[in-house]
């Protein structure tokens, strides 16, 4: 998480918003993962990004409690962020 917090930093990463709508389709519950769509907007060194995506969710059982969690993958950031470096 601190190579994270680093990246984010150096990137001068600020007013960073993630949206995503509730699915409108209910998750099987003997499921084990489902994908939900989500945009980003920040501001940057680089100026503005925006973009959307899909990321994964991954049930984890614990100690009789279900919870999703998301399988976050900081490319999806860092992939928008050199396209934008590659526009410009």
């Amino acid at each position: 998480m601190n190579v994270i917090k680093k990246i984010y930093g150096d990137l001068e990463v600020k007013d960073l918003k993630i949206d995503f709508e509730k699915p409108k389709d209910k998750i099987d519950p003997d499921a084990k993962t489902a994908t939900i769509p989500f945009k980003v907007t920040m501001n940057t060194l680089a100026g503005p990004v925006e973009f959307e995506q899909k990321a994964k969710l991954v049930k984890v059982e614990k100690e009789d409690k279900v919870t999703w969690q998301v399988n976050w993958n900081t490319g999806f950031i860092l992939l928008e962020w050199n396209r934008k470096i590659e526009s410009d």
